[in-house]
């Protein structure tokens, strides 16, 4: 694998999981190390959830609808690339793998996530993937570590007893307060 992080390190993948409202995808997450790693794919799927305007999900849809698709790309039906050899791509004046509008879509539906990196202690990467609670829980911890207050201990559910009794969960016991 290539070097692609800081001091030369190389992308760790692990399997992960990804929900934007009803939609559970699971993928391979990867981290680099000193990258931040964004699918653009769940950027349009948030902004998918939150408006209900895309008639599609892929790149070239997204491009239109965003106003970012370039006058003069010429689109080949999907049925038409796997016939295509590189002459016939030369021929028309194509280059196979061109980024299209995948950096502008990533710019205009990044932005707010990165703005979100400056209020919640989590990176841009993490910003994305992370659901409300679990940003809200954030700006609560960040109030109480800024006030200097302690951190309220977790209610106990009707669950908690069953949970503690097994010996893999004790890890999960609310530590008493100091």
């Amino acid at each position: 694998m290539a070097c692609v992080g800081k001091s030369g390190s190389t992308a760790r993948g692990r399997a992960s999981r990804f929900n934007a409202a009803e939609r559970i995808i699971n993928y391979h997450r990867y981290d680099v190390r000193g990258r931040h790693v964004i699918d653009t794919l769940f950027l349009v799927q948030l902004y998918d959830v939150g408006t209900r305007e895309l008639e599609s999900l892929g790149l070239k849809s997204v491009a239109r609808h965003l106003g970012v698709a370039s006058e003069d790309r010429t689109y080949v039906e999907a049925e038409e690339i796997a016939g295509c050899s590189r002459r016939t791509w030369s021929a028309r004046g194509l280059r196979p793998g061109r980024r299209g509008g995948r950096p502008e879509i990533s710019r205009i539906l990044g932005q707010n996530h990165f703005y979100q990196t400056q209020l919640f202690p989590f990176s841009h990467q993490n910003a994305v993937l992370r659901g409300n609670a679990t940003r809200i829980d954030a700006l609560f911890l960040r109030e109480y570590l800024r006030r200097r207050h302690s951190i309220p201990k977790p209610r106990l559910g009707r669950n908690s007893r069953r949970l503690h009794r097994n010996p893999e969960n004790r890890r999960c016991r609310p530590r008493r307060a100091l």
